[in-house]
């Protein structure tokens, strides 16, 4: 084998001197155990180099120490002493004729990504050698050491793929280091082959009740010896496969929820021992659904990934993220010191999930909810705790604070909200819901023009309810699209009634969600339900809110178009309050802007009030679109709006909402031909 084994003789008689010093000292010092170790070694580092008899003498030497028997221990010494100058005397004559046509070829093709990195731990520089030159000629990674100790600290840092120990070594023999091992963290599962010149069962035991994975003597065989090694790796790259299918989120890389389980369970053993604090995040991303139906899942999927990443670079070394399924993570703080330390990381995480996600061409807005529980502040187990945070997080959602640590009265808010969301199940079938009707003034004629629709929720127990207490619930449990299917169904009945009736029924405007628009069979299904009702299209009027149609201006344009192709009318509600680009703004197939409330309750005092109002009626006209303007309430307001030549006011100046029978008396005129048209049922 050319230069390798012209290395190893040279090394084995560099060391030769060293253990005859060693075992002539211990002789006369009648130190067996000594005698025994370096029994041990030679016998190893003779197998390596083909020195048979000289391995022989050495396990005899070997074998007569571990007996305890001095006297016959000081002969065996002598025979020894005497077979390794013979042997060196032969090896010192062949030095250098090993027949070596040039360097040891080594097929060093793996990449570095691929080499597994094996640590060989042996007291003889020999065996090292030798097992180095059999690795890296596999083309693995090799680090070294001497004893046990080393090993045990080389583990401890950085733990390698698999481990090749000797069994008697100085320090810490590798029984002893395979102990050790298995207890550091992520050492666990390493594989571990035990070598050694031991063959007796008690040896074998002995390395099996260790942790060794596998057990093989000297002289080694490297033929069995490699297959051995490429059988361990194997076994561990399907175990660590199986571990990642087990414990990891195939899509971020992170812990799942069989990890973060786990990671709880042993935390909280460790905490309560110690006495220590430690923090349960639970995220959820607001309106992530929204991506996913507009964008697809696989903008989806990519969003997730950023967000995952994001998180990681918030907290501290040691915290754990995990994702939890679908748009949730948790994270776990351990050994806070004070709240201070949670608030923190918090608002840095808000911050980090505020800034612009870009990818596939877009810039994307996020937003995230937060619920914290604190150990054992508000539970001593992971489910008590999980469930602390969770009802902290929907609490931190609907009042829109970002996060939100738990209190025990949300315990009752939580059981309130349960019991709220499975009562509005069930409010269409009961036939609780109701709509009203605000009118709108046409400020030119002083006439009904038109009236806009909003739900009401007649609750047994709780009375009227507004929408503001029940819509953001509907959206959040996808209720909301068929609470507006419901609303559209029973606008276009009520339509018809007053058709019938012969009342001049005005067009009535319905405002849509943005949950709603995420539906791409929306305007399919609004369209058969105006064809039903046999009702012209255009006295329907759709409202979108400018956010809503902000969040994706491309998606909105499309959606507006089939909207305004059916025949209904478009109005953008809440105008001033987003963030609405000119060039949006001229693209959008509009007939009407309503001006926010917000805008109007001052105009009359608040200068730049009156002079953003004045903007966007002049606005609205350069866009041919006509102006509603919500909140009037005041005859000064209205005046005031007429002035600008605003088109159409609507607020409590003119009528609170009201129910259809109020609206029919007081504002809507019977006409012998009504202006309703109806279509024949298609």
């Amino acid at each position: 084998i050319g230069d390798a084994v012209d290395r190893m003789i040279s090394l084995f008689l560099e060391d030769l001197p060293g253990y005859i010093e060693q075992l002539r000292a211990a002789s006369a010092e009648h130190d067996v155990a000594t005698i025994g170790n370096v029994a041990h070694t030679l016998k190893g580092a003779a197998s390596n180099i083909g020195a048979g008899r000289l391995a022989q003498k050495a396990l005899q030497l070997e074998e007569e120490a571990r007996s305890g028997t001095r006297g016959s221990c000081a002969s065996q010494v002598s025979t020894l002493i005497y077979e390794t100058n013979l042997v060196r005397h032969v090896l010192d004559g062949n030095a250098g004729h090993g027949g070596s046509t040039g360097t040891v070829a080594v097929d060093r093709r793996a990449s570095r990504e691929q080499q597994s990195r094996i640590l060989i731990v042996d007291d003889d520089r020999g065996s090292r050698f030798a097992l180095r030159e059999t690795l890296l000629g596999e083309g693995h990674s090799v680090i070294e050491a001497t004893n046990g100790q080393q090993a045990v600290e080389i583990c401890r840092q950085t733990p390698p793929d698999l481990v090749l120990l000797d069994g008697m070594m100085p320090v810490m023999d590798g029984f002893q280091s395979c102990a050790v091992i298995r207890t550091l963290p992520g050492c666990a599962e390493i594989p571990v082959l035990i070598i050694t010149g031991m063959h007796d069962d008690v040896s074998v035991d002995k390395a099996f009740a260790a942790g060794a994975t596998d057990y093989i003597t000297k002289p080694i065989n490297y033929a069995v010896l490699r297959r051995r090694i490429d059988h361990m790796l194997q076994a561990r790259t399907a175990e660590q496969r199986v571990h990642q299918l087990a414990y990891v989120d195939s899509l971020t890389g992170r812990p799942n929820r069989t990890k973060f389980n786990e990671h709880m369970e042993s935390l909280l053993a460790d905490t309560g021992r110690q006495d220590k604090q430690f923090a349960l995040m639970f995220l959820d991303l607001n309106d992530f659904k929204l991506v996913n139906d507009t964008l697809g899942h696989e903008a989806g999927d990519l969003l997730l990934k950023y967000v995952a990443e994001r998180l990681i670079g918030c907290v501290r070394k040691g915290d754990l993220v995990a994702r939890f399924g679908g748009d949730e993570f948790c994270i776990v703080l351990d050994n806070i010191r004070s709240y201070d330390v949670v608030r923190s990381i918090a608002e840095k995480i808000k911050e980090h999930l505020r800034r612009p996600f870009v990818f596939l061409g877009r810039e994307m807005l996020l937003s995230t909810s937060i619920g914290i529980a604190v150990y054992p502040e508000h539970g001593r187990d992971a489910s008590s705790m999980l469930k602390a945070a969770d009802m902290a997080m929907y609490h931190a959602k609907s009042a829109k604070k970002g996060y939100e640590f738990y209190e025990p009265h949300l315990e009752s808010a939580n059981l309130e909200r349960l019991e709220m969301e499975n009562e509005l199940r069930n409010a269409i079938a009961r036939h609780e819901l109701v709509v009203y009707y605000q009118p709108q003034e046409d400020l030119a004629t002083g006439q009904i023009s038109g009236m806009e629709a909003l739900i009401r929720w007649q609750h047994p127990q709780r009375g009227l309810v507004s929408p503001a207490a029940f819509i953001e619930l509907a959206e959040e449990t996808g209720l909301i699209g068929d609470i507006g299917h419901w609303v559209l169904c029973t606008i276009c009945a009520q339509l018809n009634d007053w058709i019938d009736r012969g009342f001049e029924a005005p067009r009535v405007a319905i405002n849509l969600s943005p949950r709603q628009l995420t539906n791409p069979n929306l305007v399919a299904t609004f369209r058969e339900v105006i064809m039903d009702a046999r009702l012209s299209p255009d006295r329907i009027e759709f409202e979108i809110t400018e956010s809503a149609i902000m969040s994706r201006p491309e998606e909105m344009i499309e959606m507006l178009r089939e909207l305004k192709a059916m025949g209904s009318r478009l109005a953008i509600d809440d105008f001033g309050t987003g963030y609405s680009s000119l060039n949006y703004l001229k693209r959008f197939p509009l007939d009407y802007i309503k001006i926010d409330r917000t805008f109007i309750s001052d105009v009359m005092s608040n200068r730049i009030d009156a002079d953003i109002v004045r903007t966007i009626i002049a606005l609205a006209q350069a866009l041919e679109v006509k102006v509603i303007a919500e909140g009037v309430e005041t005859p000064m307001q209205r005046q005031f709006l007429k002035d600008q030549k605003c088109h159409y006011a609507q607020g409590f100046l003119l009528s609170k909402p009201v129910p259809a029978p109020e609206i029919e008396r007081k504002f809507l005129k019977r006409t012998n031909n009504a202006n309703l048209v109806h279509f024949p049922k298609q």
